[in-house]
């Protein structure tokens, strides 16, 4: 990872500014991430990996949200932070860090509605 995973809101909109190369900024990267990081999702049933790729919003640059839940109980801690680590969001940001992200999902532009299990940043 060429980058440190954000763990403030002004790292994290530092980081959707970056040239980062690794960072996964829109579906294509996601896309191109299970292909060349498939050691991190091994074991992982592909209709699970499936249902996770159709909820995650990009927006600006970066994540602006995505369902957590369906990946959180199939992952180990590491493998988990590591995952999220690539969309730029480190485990204080993902966890409240100095805003409230987790169990928001991208509703429409610049709006975050409650759901538990999902995220939603400031590129929403």
């Amino acid at each position: 990872m060429d980058f440190q995973p954000a763990k403030t809101v002004d790292e994290w909109n530092t980081l959707m500014k970056s040239d980062s190369k690794d960072l996964i900024r829109f579906l294509d990267d996601w896309n191109s991430f299970k292909r060349h990081k498939q050691d991190l999702l091994e074991g992982i049933d592909e209709k699970i990996i499936e249902a996770f790729t159709e909820k995650p919003v990009f927006n600006n640059g970066g994540l602006a949200g995505a369902r957590y839940d369906i990946l959180a109980d199939k992952l180990t801690f590491t493998q988990f932070e590591t995952l999220f680590g690539y969309f730029g969001l480190s485990m204080h940001l993902f966890d409240g860090g100095n805003d409230d992200w987790r169990n928001y999902y991208c509703s429409s532009p610049g709006t975050c509605g409650s759901m538990p299990g999902f995220i939603c940043t400031s590129n929403c």
